[in-house]
């Protein structure tokens, strides 16, 4: 099966891997220092509560607001849950949680002052909100000692508590560099600790900004979090920089790429707002703003946006693909064709030239132009002969087109040796199969592929022709009404796929 608009996604992974593989600013330097400085047990969701005699309603209210992305109701209805049962040290923690989601630093501090946890020493994130508050106030003194009181020996504390000790020693003015650096000291001797001991001195021997270094350690920790998963502690750490450093554009692109992946495009865009125009990242901040538009199917404001963007940049090849990308998922081919071949002379001998030539590809074959995509795609495959996602397509085409089914065969075992898990792939697997009369091989991956994407009308027509090929009518039957009642059937379905299978049913 090949993927119609779905097949942006391939692009826009591409894109955001760029950007958040690594740093906007300096990123060469912070890279490898992206590793596993996570936070066991940190709970941002407002779940597993010791519940005792709690009123549940607001707790209840913050969760809803939470999953919704109303960040302000949520942390609103904690302080109701608190203050209704004021004991409760699980509702203590997840209140100034969500205050800090909320970007209200100032109230979280102090409602985790109130935590015992934290005045034993035991709340890593805790001290680092009380910390932040006070450094963006200035104290580095009393943030230095909110610091110093936690004794908390997991694997993020032992390596963030260090460094944000080292800079707030530096902040007080009151110490000399050699008794700051020496803070680092326990990250001097660990292999993997040791780059960001290494960057660390640089910066403190360079006397950069106390709040720079702070805000720039954070976000390391926040990227690290993102690349593992735990998308709550980046959102969490990212808030915290921009509470610092509110015009850092790392900060605003990891944020505003954790709230795109909860669904929250309408808050992501806020986010990106917050970029000055005249910053160096603003064209990739702005770039992904415009993609959400893009992804969401609102394409006129994607379009204006990335034609802005081509206007202000007309040297960038990204922006011409990008509104080749539009413009095709408008099914305006010819003007789409237009923008990726001026994107393929902006790449010249830059291998990210096959991106454009996939893109053209495609929109030549929904365009019924099939030898001008096929060159696109055996051009692209050149350029890049391990992507699967391009071997997927061209045979695919071919299958379906009943050309080349033998070479179509053996790319499609390639690409699914090399993405056993993909549904597209395993779907076009079972297609070529069914093509060349192996019925029982065909009926075997199409099945896998079914079981993965239940809904998609293609994989259920290709399921449910195998089937009336194997005489089983009953599933056959099945399989085709999935197919017909699929909300995207239309979109997905050639009208001779539709009439066969209403023929079949009908007969019935």
């Amino acid at each position: 099966m090949r993927k119609r608009f779905a097949t942006r996604i391939l692009i826009l992974s591409c894109l955001l891997a760029v950007i958040l593989s690594c740093c906007i600013i300096d990123n060469k330097r912070n890279a490898r220092l992206q590793q596993h400085y996570v936070f066991p047990g940190m709970r941002t969701n407002f779940s597993n509560l010791h519940t005792g005699h709690i009123n549940f309603g607001p707790y209840l209210i913050a969760q809803h607001a939470r999953s919704t992305g109303d960040s302000a109701r949520a942390a609103a209805a904690m302080r109701q849950a608190h203050a209704n049962d004021p004991g409760n040290v699980d509702l203590l923690y997840d209140t100034y949680i969500a205050l800090a989601l909320n970007d209200d630093f100032a109230l979280a501090a102090q409602y985790a002052k109130k935590l015992p946890q934290v005045a034993e020493g035991q709340s890593l994130v805790g001290a680092i909100i009380i910390a932040a508050d006070y450094i963006k106030n200035d104290n580095f003194e009393a943030a230095f000692k909110a610091l110093s009181q936690n004794n908390l020996n997991n694997s993020g504390g032992l390596v963030i508590m260090p460094i944000l000790r080292a800079w707030t020693m530096t902040g007080t003015g009151k110490h000399t560099v050699a008794q700051a650096i020496r803070q680092l000291d326990s990250l001097k001797a660990d292999k993997n600790h040791r780059p960001l001991y290494d960057l660390n001195v640089q910066q403190i021997r360079a006397k950069e900004s106390p709040v720079d270094g702070i805000a720039n350690s954070l976000y390391i920790f926040a990227i690290s979090n993102y690349k593992l998963g735990n998308i709550d502690t980046t959102e969490l750490f990212a808030r915290m920089v921009l509470f610092l450093r509110p015009d850092s554009p790392d900060a605003i692109a990891v944020l505003g790429s954790v709230l795109e992946a909860r669904g929250f495009y309408t808050q992501a865009d806020a986010v990106y707002d917050r970029i000055d125009p005249k910053s160096p990242a603003y064209p990739i901040i702005a770039r992904k703003k415009a993609m959400n538009k893009l992804v969401n199917r609102h394409f006129d404001t994607a379009l204006m946006l990335f034609e802005r963007l081509a206007k202000a940049h007309p040297d960038n090849p990204m922006f011409q693909l990008d509104i080749g990308d539009t413009l095709r998922a408008q099914r305006k081919f010819d003007q789409a064709v237009r923008h990726y071949t001026n994107a393929i002379n902006l790449f010249g001998d830059d291998k990210d030239v096959w991106t454009a030539h996939f893109g053209r590809a495609i929109a030549y074959e929904q365009n019924n132009q099939w030898k001008l995509a096929e060159a696109d795609l055996l051009r692209a495959l050149e350029i890049v002969p391990d992507n699967f996602e391009i071997m997927n397509y061209l045979a695919y085409v071919w299958t379906d087109r009943n050309e080349n089914l033998d070479k179509a065969q053996e790319m499609l075992e390639r690409a699914a040796r090399m993405a056993p898990r993909n549904p597209e792939i395993i779907d076009s697997l079972g297609w070529v199969y069914f093509k060349q009369g192996k019925l029982d091989k065909a009926i075997k991956y199409l099945e896998q592929a079914a079981a993965m994407l239940p809904a998609h009308p293609v994989v259920n027509y290709h399921l449910g022709e195998a089937y009336y090929q194997a005489g089983r009518k009953l599933e056959a039957a099945f399989q085709f009404n999935r197919a017909l009642n699929a909300k995207d059937a239309k979109d997905e379905l050639k009208p001779a796929e539709i009439q066969r299978m209403r023929n079949f049913l009908d007969s019935r």
